[in-house]
Protein backbone atom coordinates (compact mmCIF):
# COMPACT_ATOMS: atom_id res chain seq x y z
CA UNK A 1 0.00 0.00 0.00
CA UNK A 2 3.00 2.25 0.45
CA UNK A 3 3.06 2.08 -3.61
CA UNK A 4 -0.05 4.36 -3.77
CA UNK A 5 1.15 7.28 -1.60
CA UNK A 6 1.05 10.38 -3.67
CA UNK A 7 4.81 10.68 -5.29
CA UNK A 8 5.93 12.99 -8.57
CA UNK A 9 4.72 10.02 -10.74
CA UNK A 10 1.15 10.15 -9.63
CA UNK A 11 0.48 13.21 -8.01
CA UNK A 12 1.61 17.29 -8.48
CA UNK A 13 1.04 19.76 -5.79
CA UNK A 14 -1.11 22.70 -6.92
CA UNK A 15 0.65 25.49 -7.41
CA UNK A 16 0.78 28.94 -9.59
CA UNK A 17 4.14 28.67 -10.80
CA UNK A 18 3.60 25.74 -13.42
CA UNK A 19 1.53 28.23 -15.24
CA UNK A 20 5.06 30.36 -16.22
CA UNK A 21 6.50 27.02 -16.96
CA UNK A 22 3.90 26.32 -19.37
CA UNK A 23 3.60 30.11 -20.51
CA UNK A 24 7.11 29.67 -21.67
CA UNK A 25 7.29 25.99 -23.27
CA UNK A 26 3.33 27.05 -25.22
CA UNK A 27 3.58 30.73 -25.68
CA UNK A 28 6.94 31.11 -25.50
CA UNK A 29 7.82 33.97 -28.17
CA UNK A 30 4.26 35.73 -27.36
CA UNK A 31 4.86 39.10 -25.30
CA UNK A 32 4.64 38.26 -21.49
CA UNK A 33 4.93 42.23 -20.24
CA UNK A 34 5.39 45.87 -21.86
CA UNK A 35 6.47 48.60 -19.95
CA UNK A 36 8.01 51.83 -21.57
CA UNK A 37 11.13 50.54 -23.70
CA UNK A 38 11.10 47.07 -22.11
CA UNK A 39 9.42 44.21 -23.88
CA UNK A 40 9.97 40.63 -22.75
CA UNK A 41 8.33 37.33 -24.16
CA UNK A 42 7.18 34.48 -21.99
CA UNK A 43 10.47 32.69 -23.17
CA UNK A 44 12.54 35.58 -21.63
CA UNK A 45 10.51 35.79 -18.96
CA UNK A 46 10.89 32.71 -17.45
CA UNK A 47 14.61 32.33 -17.68
CA UNK A 48 14.79 35.46 -15.72
CA UNK A 49 12.96 34.32 -13.02
CA UNK A 50 14.34 31.15 -13.08
CA UNK A 51 18.19 32.94 -13.05
CA UNK A 52 17.17 35.13 -10.09
CA UNK A 53 16.18 32.04 -8.07
CA UNK A 54 18.89 30.31 -8.94
CA UNK A 55 20.80 33.17 -7.64
CA UNK A 56 19.13 33.56 -4.56
CA UNK A 57 20.39 30.10 -3.34
CA UNK A 58 23.36 30.05 -4.47
CA UNK A 59 24.90 33.47 -4.05
CA UNK A 60 22.89 34.52 -1.10
CA UNK A 61 22.09 31.39 0.54
CA UNK A 62 18.66 31.59 0.79
CA UNK A 63 16.84 28.37 2.28
CA UNK A 64 13.61 26.87 1.81
CA UNK A 65 10.81 28.74 4.30
CA UNK A 66 13.38 31.88 4.60
CA UNK A 67 11.10 35.29 4.09
CA UNK A 68 12.19 37.64 1.51
CA UNK A 69 10.83 41.24 1.43
CA UNK A 70 9.92 43.73 -1.60
CA UNK A 71 9.32 47.29 -1.23
CA UNK A 72 8.61 48.70 -5.03
CA UNK A 73 5.45 49.45 -7.21
CA UNK A 74 4.55 47.23 -10.09
CA UNK A 75 7.71 47.72 -12.13
CA UNK A 76 8.69 43.95 -14.14
CA UNK A 77 11.08 43.54 -11.47
CA UNK A 78 8.29 43.25 -8.78
CA UNK A 79 6.63 40.63 -11.43
CA UNK A 80 9.28 38.54 -11.52
CA UNK A 81 9.85 38.36 -7.51
CA UNK A 82 6.23 36.95 -7.62
CA UNK A 83 7.99 33.81 -9.99
CA UNK A 84 11.59 33.82 -8.36
CA UNK A 85 11.15 34.21 -4.60
CA UNK A 86 8.54 30.79 -4.99
CA UNK A 87 10.72 29.14 -7.45
CA UNK A 88 13.82 28.97 -4.49
CA UNK A 89 11.64 27.62 -2.21
CA UNK A 90 11.38 31.31 -0.02
CA UNK A 91 8.21 32.86 0.84
CA UNK A 92 7.24 36.00 -0.98
CA UNK A 93 6.32 39.28 1.70
CA UNK A 94 5.46 42.34 -0.52
CA UNK A 95 5.04 45.68 1.51
CA UNK A 96 3.03 48.44 0.37
CA UNK A 97 4.95 51.48 -0.89
CA UNK A 98 2.40 53.62 1.08
CA UNK A 99 3.51 52.49 4.61
CA UNK A 100 5.68 54.49 6.91
CA UNK A 101 9.26 53.73 7.95
CA UNK A 102 7.91 52.53 11.50
CA UNK A 103 5.47 49.96 10.35
CA UNK A 104 7.99 48.59 7.27
CA UNK A 105 10.48 48.42 10.36
CA UNK A 106 7.99 46.18 12.36
CA UNK A 107 7.14 44.12 9.11
CA UNK A 108 10.65 43.27 8.63
CA UNK A 109 11.50 42.28 12.17
CA UNK A 110 7.73 40.48 12.29
CA UNK A 111 8.69 38.32 9.40
CA UNK A 112 11.84 37.90 10.37
CA UNK A 113 13.28 39.04 6.59
CA UNK A 114 16.38 37.87 5.42
CA UNK A 115 16.41 39.77 2.19
CA UNK A 116 14.73 43.49 0.71
CA UNK A 117 14.29 44.27 -2.68
CA UNK A 118 13.14 48.13 -2.73
CA UNK A 119 13.17 50.68 -5.52
CA UNK A 120 15.01 53.99 -5.53
CA UNK A 121 12.32 55.49 -4.49
CA UNK A 122 12.08 53.68 -0.99
CA UNK A 123 15.20 54.19 -0.27
CA UNK A 124 14.44 57.42 2.53
CA UNK A 125 11.80 54.57 4.09
CA UNK A 126 13.96 51.77 4.09
CA UNK A 127 17.13 53.89 5.41
CA UNK A 128 14.55 55.29 8.37
CA UNK A 129 13.17 51.64 9.11
CA UNK A 130 16.96 50.12 9.27
CA UNK A 131 17.97 53.22 11.94
CA UNK A 132 15.03 51.41 14.37
CA UNK A 133 16.02 48.42 14.23
CA UNK A 134 17.14 47.45 17.86
CA UNK A 135 21.02 47.21 18.04
CA UNK A 136 20.84 42.91 18.68
CA UNK A 137 19.14 42.50 15.65
CA UNK A 138 20.75 42.57 12.49
CA UNK A 139 18.43 44.58 9.24
CA UNK A 140 18.06 42.21 5.85
CA UNK A 141 19.73 42.00 3.11
CA UNK A 142 19.31 45.45 0.99
CA UNK A 143 19.54 44.80 -2.17
CA UNK A 144 18.61 48.12 -5.09
CA UNK A 145 16.65 47.34 -7.64
CA UNK A 146 17.87 49.69 -11.07
CA UNK A 147 15.01 50.17 -12.97
CA UNK A 148 15.48 51.48 -16.61
CA UNK A 149 11.88 52.52 -16.88
CA UNK A 150 11.90 54.67 -13.43
CA UNK A 151 12.27 58.77 -13.53
CA UNK A 152 15.46 59.05 -11.26
CA UNK A 153 15.82 62.92 -12.12
CA UNK A 154 14.31 63.71 -8.41
CA UNK A 155 14.44 60.66 -6.52
CA UNK A 156 16.77 59.56 -3.84
CA UNK A 157 20.43 58.39 -4.45
CA UNK A 158 21.62 55.46 -3.11
CA UNK A 159 24.67 57.77 -2.42
CA UNK A 160 23.01 59.59 0.43
CA UNK A 161 22.47 56.84 2.51
CA UNK A 162 25.71 54.34 4.32
CA UNK A 163 24.26 51.28 2.76
CA UNK A 164 26.69 48.29 1.67
CA UNK A 165 25.39 47.24 -1.48
CA UNK A 166 26.79 44.28 -3.05
CA UNK A 167 24.36 43.83 -5.52
CA UNK A 168 21.67 45.50 -7.99
CA UNK A 169 19.06 43.55 -8.80
CA UNK A 170 19.89 42.86 -12.68
CA UNK A 171 23.57 42.51 -11.27
CA UNK A 172 22.33 39.30 -9.28
CA UNK A 173 20.01 37.97 -11.69
CA UNK A 174 22.70 37.70 -14.35
CA UNK A 175 25.16 35.57 -11.96
CA UNK A 176 21.94 33.07 -11.93
CA UNK A 177 21.46 29.94 -13.68
CA UNK A 178 18.84 30.02 -16.51
CA UNK A 179 18.40 26.06 -16.38
CA UNK A 180 18.25 26.05 -12.55
CA UNK A 181 16.16 23.50 -11.32
CA UNK A 182 13.23 25.40 -8.94
CA UNK A 183 12.60 24.30 -5.88
CA UNK A 184 8.63 22.71 -5.90
CA UNK A 185 6.45 22.70 -3.07
CA UNK A 186 6.80 19.58 -0.95
CA UNK A 187 3.01 19.77 -0.62
CA UNK A 188 0.39 22.60 -2.32
CA UNK A 189 -0.14 23.71 1.47
CA UNK A 190 3.53 25.37 1.84
CA UNK A 191 3.58 28.49 2.50
CA UNK A 192 4.24 31.27 -0.70
CA UNK A 193 2.96 34.12 0.01
CA UNK A 194 3.12 36.17 3.66
CA UNK A 195 1.21 39.34 3.45
CA UNK A 196 -0.02 41.62 7.06
CA UNK A 197 -2.88 43.33 7.50
CA UNK A 198 -3.54 46.65 7.61
CA UNK A 199 -3.20 47.34 11.02
CA UNK A 200 -6.07 50.17 11.53
CA UNK A 201 -7.36 48.39 15.00
CA UNK A 202 -3.99 47.38 16.24
CA UNK A 203 -0.55 45.82 15.04
CA UNK A 204 -0.26 44.59 11.23
CA UNK A 205 -1.00 40.69 11.82
CA UNK A 206 0.42 38.15 9.71
CA UNK A 207 -1.55 36.20 6.91
CA UNK A 208 0.00 33.40 5.33
CA UNK A 209 -0.83 32.46 1.60
CA UNK A 210 -0.35 28.53 0.28
CA UNK A 211 0.42 27.68 -3.20
CA UNK A 212 -3.06 25.60 -2.84
CA UNK A 213 -4.77 29.01 -1.93
CA UNK A 214 -2.91 31.64 -4.70
CA UNK A 215 -3.50 29.11 -7.22
CA UNK A 216 -7.34 28.87 -6.54
CA UNK A 217 -7.54 32.72 -6.14
CA UNK A 218 -5.54 32.79 -9.44
CA UNK A 219 -8.18 30.51 -11.17
CA UNK A 220 -11.25 32.03 -9.34
CA UNK A 221 -10.70 35.72 -9.08
CA UNK A 222 -11.16 37.29 -5.82
CA UNK A 223 -13.94 40.00 -7.06
CA UNK A 224 -16.33 37.94 -9.41
CA UNK A 225 -19.34 40.15 -8.88
CA UNK A 226 -20.21 43.56 -7.14
CA UNK A 227 -23.53 45.06 -6.45
CA UNK A 228 -23.87 48.64 -6.23
CA UNK A 229 -26.62 50.66 -4.65
CA UNK A 230 -27.18 54.24 -6.26
CA UNK A 231 -28.12 57.30 -4.34
CA UNK A 232 -31.40 58.98 -5.03
CA UNK A 233 -30.86 61.32 -7.67
CA UNK A 234 -27.45 60.66 -8.77
CA UNK A 235 -26.73 59.46 -12.63
CA UNK A 236 -26.69 55.73 -13.61
CA UNK A 237 -23.38 55.05 -13.93
CA UNK A 238 -22.22 52.02 -16.44
CA UNK A 239 -20.74 49.25 -15.54
CA UNK A 240 -17.56 49.96 -17.04
CA UNK A 241 -17.44 53.53 -14.95
CA UNK A 242 -17.40 51.61 -12.03
CA UNK A 243 -14.78 49.00 -13.03
CA UNK A 244 -12.36 51.81 -13.83
CA UNK A 245 -13.76 53.49 -10.69
CA UNK A 246 -12.03 50.50 -8.88
CA UNK A 247 -9.52 50.14 -10.65
CA UNK A 248 -7.87 53.41 -9.66
CA UNK A 249 -8.89 53.19 -6.04
CA UNK A 250 -8.11 49.49 -5.42
CA UNK A 251 -5.21 46.67 -6.12
CA UNK A 252 -6.59 45.29 -9.60
CA UNK A 253 -7.17 41.75 -8.24
CA UNK A 254 -9.89 43.48 -6.26
CA UNK A 255 -11.85 44.86 -9.53
CA UNK A 256 -15.40 43.76 -9.75
CA UNK A 257 -16.02 41.04 -12.86
CA UNK A 258 -19.18 42.01 -13.01
CA UNK A 259 -21.28 44.80 -12.02
CA UNK A 260 -24.73 44.57 -10.42
CA UNK A 261 -27.14 47.52 -9.91
CA UNK A 262 -29.65 47.13 -7.84
CA UNK A 263 -32.58 49.72 -6.59
CA UNK A 264 -31.40 48.77 -2.68
CA UNK A 265 -29.21 46.18 -1.06
CA UNK A 266 -30.19 43.74 1.61
CA UNK A 267 -29.79 44.71 5.18
CA UNK A 268 -30.54 43.67 8.48
CA UNK A 269 -32.79 45.80 11.09
CA UNK A 270 -29.57 47.61 11.68
CA UNK A 271 -28.32 48.70 8.55
CA UNK A 272 -26.10 46.02 7.93
CA UNK A 273 -26.03 44.73 4.55
CA UNK A 274 -26.07 41.08 4.06
CA UNK A 275 -23.77 39.96 2.29
CA UNK A 276 -24.73 36.11 2.56
CA UNK A 277 -28.51 37.43 0.52
CA UNK A 278 -25.75 38.75 -2.71
CA UNK A 279 -23.57 35.67 -2.55
CA UNK A 280 -26.42 33.80 -2.63
CA UNK A 281 -28.11 35.68 -6.02
CA UNK A 282 -24.34 36.07 -7.25
CA UNK A 283 -24.02 31.72 -7.23
CA UNK A 284 -27.68 32.01 -9.06
CA UNK A 285 -26.27 33.89 -11.43
CA UNK A 286 -23.78 30.91 -12.61
CA UNK A 287 -20.44 31.87 -13.87
CA UNK A 288 -20.88 33.66 -17.15
CA UNK A 289 -19.91 37.14 -17.04
CA UNK A 290 -23.50 39.36 -16.85
CA UNK A 291 -24.09 42.76 -18.33
CA UNK A 292 -24.95 45.42 -15.86
CA UNK A 293 -29.00 45.19 -14.93
CA UNK A 294 -31.09 46.56 -12.66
Amino acid sequence: MDLLKPSMANSSPMSPLGFLERAATVYGDCTSIIYNETTHTWNQTNRRCLQLASALKTIIGIQRGDVISVLSPNIPAMYELHFAVPMSGAILNTISTRLDARTVSILLRHSESKLIFADVHSFSVIHEAFSLFPPEIQPPVLIFIDDDGEDTENSTSTNDFDFNLEFTYESLLKKGDPDFEWERPHSEWDPMVLNYTSGTTSSPKGVVHSHRGIFLASRWGETPCAFVSLKPGKSQPSQKDIMEFCRVKMPHFMVPKTVVFEESLPKTATGKIQKFVLREKAKAMGSARLVSRF
